[in-house]
């Protein structure tokens, strides 16, 4: 049921006023651009019509509300379609971006391209939220530092990467509600490369089928927390639930929590290691991870393979409470690394014996209730 067009803004500019076409003619870039200064200049929002606007390229965003009618009806479409924040250290601020949709003609991935549906850095209180974004090569990526940023109601479908990706230094961030389906890469990742990300919060979202990667992925930073998402069905050198020391990011610390997720069909084969990746996993490549990493309340139904994996150098800090699996393709848990850890309430059905295998020095300390299965570790992965 697609619900009837949203009224124009009171006081609103519109972008047919200067020159766009709604009707997908020539290129409205230059329209756009100046239909955005003069409404940043007047604090006016700007009205986008039910219509197709081609935009060859990216246009600027700064300190404006861009409204649409709801992405059924206001479509921007075109070859390198794109909103783009100014580029940190001096990012966009107050922009407000709704109800429209950006679909793009990009069918493969070229990483040197900027190609993202919304981009650059947007920071000082922005919102995005309720756009629909499709065929593009990452729904949002947005390069920090920059603070202070609301997604919510997303829904990116057919990307050649990421869904969303927050990278590099990038802090008091919420992405909640949104939906994610065939996304090249992750679905949605965190990426601390050179810079810590903290304060973000990720939550209330559905990933579905990210084709390389993982469902949520956290790449280092601090103080972060996941909960209350759903992810299903991760294809390959991926999970469902993923912390990182990897990809030159700023080692995790401070508090990590992963509270309340659901991981459905999550793991994966990876081709070049050999083995099977969790639809929990951790991986302290680049550095050891050494942080407060609670996951707690966690359901993992029909684990490809292992239902936790960690892997790579010394891993500690990470408690485990209230975990259910549900059947897994392999044990409850491999430990391919050195570590502690912390496991209470764990409910596991279906799973392999050894439910617990491990490769080297891990020392698991089993507190409260745990059931269905053998809590003896077996050595060799």
């Amino acid at each position: 049921m697609v619900p009837a067009p949203l009224r124009r803004p009171s006081h609103s500019l519109s972008v047919v006023d200067f020159g766009a076409d709604p009707n997908g003619g020539p290129d409205a870039r230059e329209a756009f651009s100046k239909a955005i200064m003069a409404a940043s200049i007047s604090g006016r929002p700007l009205w986008v019509p039910p219509g197709h606007f081609r935009l060859d390229g990216h246009v600027q965003v700064d300190r404006v509300e861009i409204a649409g009618a709801g992405p059924w009806y206001s479509v921007l479409q075109g070859d390198g379609v794109g909103l783009y924040g100014r580029d940190a250290p001096n990012p966009s601020q107050g922009v407000d971006i709704h109800d429209l949709a950006i679909i793009g003609q990009v069918n493969e991935r070229d990483d040197h391209k900027p190609l993202a549906g919304i981009g650059g850095a947007l920071g000082g209180g922005s919102r995005i939220r309720n756009i629909f974004i499709q065929h593009v090569k990452v729904g949002v990526w947005l390069d920090g530092p920059f603070d202070g940023l609301v997604v919510r109601r997303l829904r990116v479908l057919d990307t050649t990467a990421d869904g969303l990706n927050l990278h590099r230094g990038i802090s008091n961030v919420i992405v909640e509600e949104s939906f994610f389906r065939n996304n090249g890469d992750d679905g949605i990742a965190s990426w601390a490369e050179t810079l810590a990300n903290h304060d973000i919060i990720i939550r209330h979202n559905t990933v579905v089928a990210p084709i390389l990667a993982n469902g949520v992925a956290i790449y280092g930073g601090h103080d972060i927390a996941v909960s209350d998402n759903l992810i299903a069905d991760t294809l390959t050198e991926g999970g469902g639930l993923h912390l990182g020391n990897r990809f030159d990011a700023v080692p995790l610390s401070g508090k990590i929590s992963l509270k309340g997720n659901m991981v459905v069909r999550g793991g994966s084969i990876d081709p070049r290691w050999h083995f099977g990746i969790g639809a929990v996993w951790l991986f302290a490549m680049d550095a050891p991870i050494n942080a407060q990493i609670d996951l707690e309340s966690t359901t993992l139904v029909d684990s490809s393979q292992e239902a936790v994996l960690l892997f790579g150098r010394r891993i500690d800090g990470l408690v485990v409470n209230g975990l259910r699996v549900d059947r897994a393709g392999g044990s409850l848990m491999t430990l391919r690394a050195d570590g502690s850890a912390t496991f209470s309430g764990v409910d596991a059905a279906g799973v392999q014996d050894p439910a617990v295998l491990t490769c080297g020095a891990f020392v698991l300390d089993w507190k409260g209730s745990n059931r269905g299965f053998n809590r003896s570790s077996a050595h060799g992965c």
